[in-house]
C-alpha cells in the first residue's frame, strides 16, 4: 500500500533570456498529432554531408496541401550562446537559509514536438553553453542540471529563434524545495528521486536517496504539474513509483512528500530455458521480468537476467504477477524464437521450472504486380511487435515468391517495391496461426511529390522519408534539383 503526505505550493523562479520571434513558413509548425486526423504526414528531410550548413528538419502536411506540388523550404540555422547560473541552498529543504550563485553545468536540449528539428548540449563547468537548431518557432526548451544538482531544472515552451538571437542568460533561481523520506527503504537497494513535468514528460535530475531514505528535490519554475518519481536502480529490486502532485501558491515551506510503500522483502526465483526437444539452451538469451501487478507494494518493477550454459537462471524478484519474457540471440542460423509467459510469484510459487523456446516456423508467399503479374525483387520485412524489434528480411525471386524463416509472433510487416510507381505498405501479420502462405498485391497508393530548398537553391540529395504516426510511408533522397517523387499508402 503506498501512503503520502504533503504539502502544497507554488514557486517562481528567476529567468532572463532574449525575446525570440521569427517569421513561420508554411510548413515550419509541428503539430501534435490528433489520432482522428489519419491524413496527416510528417516529411523528415536529412541533407546530405554536402549540405552542412543545413540541419535535418521536419514538415507537416495535411489535405490542405497540393500533394504533387509541395515546396519544403529548409530554414537557416540559428546558433544560441548563453549562460546558466542557480542559487546552490544548504540544507536543501529550507529556502530561508542563504546560499550562493553558482554557474551551472547542464543538460540543454531544444527540441521541436514531434520533430527532427533540435539539438542536445551540456554547458561546460562555467555554465557557457552554445547550441545550433533550425529557426523556427514551437520549440520545446529544457535546462537538467548535471552539476550541481541541488538547483532546479527548467521547462520553457512555445521558444522562437531567430537568425541572430541575442545571448541567453538563464538564472534558474532557487526554485521550492520537494522533499521527504521512502519509509521502506534500506541502503542495500539504491534508489533515486526525480521530479518529472507532466505536460512535457521533461525530466529533472536523479538524486540518490540518503541512507536513511531522505530525497531533496527542487521544483522548475512556473510549473505546477508535476511527478515525483521514486525509481531502483538498473535492475534493482525496488519498484519504480509515479506520484502526481500539483502545486499551489499556499505554502513557502516547500512540499513534504513521505513515501511508504510496503513489504519489499524479495524472492528468488529459479528456472531453465530449453528448447522444443527439451534440451537445455546453452545461448545467452536476455530475459525479462515485467510487473503486472505486485502484491504487497505499489509500482512497478523490471528486472533483466540471463541463462547459463545449462540454460538455468537465477532473479530476485518481489511477489506478485510478471510478464516473463524469453529473447534468444538473434543469428541468420538460429531456429529458436522469442517467447512470453505469465508467471506467479510467491512463497509457493519460486521455481518456474522448464521455459519452452519454441523454434522459427518457415514462411513463404507470392508478390504481384498491380496487373496479376510476378512482382521480383521485392523486399518483405517482418519486424516482431512484441519482442526486440528484430527485423527479419528477404526479396522475391523471379516468379514473384519467396521463403523466409521467421518466430511464430505477431509481426508488422512490410512490402517495399522497387519499382516507383507502387507504395510501401505496411501491416500486421499475424504468424500465430496456422496460415503460413500468404500472396499479396502491390498499390499504387497516392502521389507525393515536390522539391527542398532552402532560400530558393536546390537541396540535392537529401534523405526524405514519410511518416503517418510511427508508420515509415517512404523513404528516398532528393534528386540534383532538390526534386522527390514518392507513392504512398496513406492509412485511413
Amino acid at each position: 500500500m503506498l501512503r503520502w503526505t504533503y504539502m502544497w505550493v507554488f514557486g517562481f523562479g528567476l529567468l532572463g533570456c532574449a525575446d525570440y520571434v521569427l517569421e513561420e513558413s508554411a510548413y515550419g509548425s509541428a503539430p501534435s498529432m490528433d489520432a482522428s486526423d489519419y491524413r496527416r504526414l510528417r516529411l523528415d528531410i536529412t541533407p546530405s554531408n554536402a549540405s552542412e550548413d543545413i540541419l535535418p528538419q521536419s514538415f507537416w502536411i495535411d489535405e490542405s496541401f497540393d500533394w504533387q506540388n509541395l515546396d519544403l523550404s529548409l530554414q537557416q540555422s540559428t546558433t544560441i550562446v548563453g549562460n546558466i547560473t542557480g542559487y546552490t541552498i544548504y540544507p536543501y529543504i529550507d529556502v530561508s537559509i542563504p546560499g550562493e550563485q553558482v554557474p551551472v553545468e547542464a543538460q540543454i536540449q531544444i527540441q521541436m514536438p514531434n520533430a527532427i528539428n533540435g539539438a542536445i548540449v551540456n554547458s561546460d563547468v562555467s555554465g557557457n553553453f552554445e547550441i545550433i537548431v533550425p529557426s523556427g518557432s514551437d520549440y520545446q526548451m529544457s535546462i537538467t542540471p548535471l552539476s550541481p544538482q541541488n538547483v532546479p531544472y527548467l521547462v520553457l515552451e512555445d521558444m522562437r529563434f531567430e537568425s541572430e538571437p541575442a545571448p541567453m542568460d538563464v538564472d534558474l533561481g532557487e526554485g521550492l524545495p520537494i522533499y521527504g523520506r521512502v519509509l521502506d527503504y534500506s541502503d542495500d537497494r539504491s534508489a533515486t528521486a526525480q521530479l518529472i513535468d507532466s505536460h512535457t514528460g521533461i525530466k529533472g535530475p536523479q538524486v540518490d536517496l540518503a541512507e536513511n531514505g531522505y530525497f531533496q528535490l527542487r521544483a522548475p519554475s512556473m510549473r505546477s504539474d508535476l511527478i515525483v518519481r521514486i525509481q531502483g536502480g538498473d535492475n534493482t529490486v525496488f519498484p519504480t513509483v509515479d506520484i502526481p502532485l500539483r502545486l499551489e501558491e499556499q505554502d513557502d515551506d516547500g512540499f513534504r512528500l513521505d513515501v511508504e510503500l510496503g513489504n519489499l522483502d524479495i524472492a528468488t526465483v529459479f528456472g531453465r530455458i530449453v528448447n522444443l526437444d527439451q534440451i537445455a539452451y546453452a545461448d545467452r538469451s536476455t530475459i525479462i521480468f515485467e510487473s503486472v501487478e505486485l502484491t504487497d507494494t505499489v509500482g512497478s518493477i523490471v528486472v533483466e537476467t540471463n541463462n547459463d550454459l545449462n540454460g538455468n537462471f537465477t532473479v530476485h524478484l518481489l511477489d506478485g504477477t510478471y510478464k516473463m519474457t524469453v529473447i534468444p540471440p538473434y543469428s541468420e542460423n538460429s531456429i529458436s524464437s522469442p517467447t512470453s509467459v505469465d508467471i506467479i510469484i510467491d512463497a509457493d510459487h519460486l521455481g518456474l521450472g522448464d521455459i519452452v523456446l519454441p523454434e522459427r516456423i518457415t514462411v513463404t508467399g507470392t508478390i504481384l504486380e498491380q496487373d496479376g503479374m510476378p512482382s521480383a525483387d521485392t523486399t518483405i520485412q517482418f519486424k516482431d511487435v512484441n519482442y526486440a524489434n528484430t527485423v527479419h528480411s528477404t526479396t522475391t525471386d523471379e516468379t514473384g515468391r519467396f521463403t523466409i524463416k521467421v518466430p511464430p509472433v505477431l509481426m508488422q510487416t512490410s512490402i517495399l517495391p522497387n519499382t516507383p510507381n507502387s507504395a510501401i505498405q505496411n501491416f500486421e501479420t499475424d504468424l500465430r496461426g496456422d496460415i503460413q502462405s500468404f500472396e499479396w498485391m502491390l498499390q499504387s497508393g497516392q502521389p507525393l511529390s515536390g522539391v527542398a530548398n532552402q532560400q530558393g537553391y536546390a537541396v540535392p540529395f537529401a534523405l526524405i522519408e514519410v511518416f503517418q504516426g510511427d508508420q515509415k510511408l517512404a523513404t528516398g533522397l532528393t534528386g540534383e534539383n532538390g526534386e522527390f517523387d514518392f507513392q504512398i499508402q496513406v492509412e485511413e
